[in-house]
């Protein structure tokens, strides 16, 4: 028996003499250890041994693992015999417990001590796995809600600052052609029906706002540009700031400039506006609680 017994770790070789010569020996060299089931107080360690028997054939059956007062085989495969001047790779384990359980893990040849094992488990292996577990659980979760925050998220548009107001709009409606215009408001986004949609910043509210856009077939101008407000008492004021048209609502009125339409409880609900070939309709004029919504609908005037 030797009088010294080392003590298994990776990477370490471990020579057993069959005769005085050594011409005969078992040799183990440790390759990696494992580890699974673990809880807080216990866990397996696989150990990982390249096996190679000199000069004679080897029994595995004739090594084991000792714990306390027991003595065991806790190797995982099915090799039993090792053939001469052969190497085979094995595993076996040994359950690692905490310091209240008492006893010592020890690999045996015929009851002699040839490596001594780790026995001692402290849960660290334990924790550092629950923590690997709930970061991926946590990882999971987060590229979940990055997933959907994505699926809901529009494409980013870097949106152009345009002047809704109809002082600046009577300077495209009728005038300007698609590539005119999105020199100015950028290419569309989408169609709808046959209305082009773009995105601007309105200068007017700071508010990204959709414009729904309608060319003339004939010659491609821009005859229609459509988009909701919250704000659209701005656009009827600003109408009436266009140079010629009457400072006067009757007058106005009268000339057929400035047409109102009321519901039954005699609220207006929409409002037309036009000055030669420019026409500015606020309709669907909705009043709530706390805000007012309207769409604008800027078109040319026969």
């Amino acid at each position: 028996m030797h009088t010294h017994v080392p003590h298994m770790e990776v990477g370490g070789k471990y020579i057993l003499k069959l005769n005085s010569k050594g011409s005969k020996s078992f040799i183990i060299e440790c390759q990696s250890v494992e580890y699974s089931d673990s809880t807080d107080y216990s866990c397996w360690k696989y150990y990982n041994v390249l096996c190679t028997a000199v000069g004679k054939d080897f029994d595995l059956n004739q090594l084991s693992i000792y714990h306390g007062k027991n003595t065991y085989s806790t190797f995982c495969d099915s090799i039993s015999l090792i053939r001469k001047d052969d190497s085979r790779l094995i595993s076996f384990r040994v359950r690692l417990r905490d310091s209240s359980t008492p006893g010592t893990n020890e690999l045996l040849y015929k009851n002699s001590k040839l490596c001594t094992l780790d026995s001692i488990y402290d849960g660290s292996i334990y924790i550092n796995n629950q923590k690997e577990k709930s970061k991926r659980i946590q990882e999971e979760y987060r590229r979940k809600q990055e997933d959907y925050i994505k699926s809901i998220t529009p494409p980013e548009h870097n949106s152009p600052e345009f002047d809704l107001l109809p002082t600046n709009i009577m300077n495209y409606i009728g005038k300007v052609t698609r590539e005119e215009f999105e020199k100015v408001v950028g290419p569309a986004l989408d169609d709808e029906e046959g209305f082009l949609v773009y995105e601007v910043k309105n200068k007017y509210d700071n508010v990204i706002t959709a414009l729904r856009c309608f060319y003339r077939e004939s010659d491609g101008k821009l005859i229609s540009i459509k988009f909701p407000t919250p704000h659209y008492l701005g656009y009827w004021i600003d109408f009436t700031h266009i140079e010629g048209f009457p400072k006067k609502q009757s007058i106005a009125e009268k000339k057929g400039l400035w047409v109102s339409k009321r519901d039954v409880f005699n609220e207006i609900y929409q409002v037309n506006l036009k000055f030669n070939s420019f026409g500015c309709q606020i309709m669907s004029i909705k009043r709530h609680s706390n805000y007012t919504s309207a769409v604008i609908n800027y078109h040319v005037v026969k």
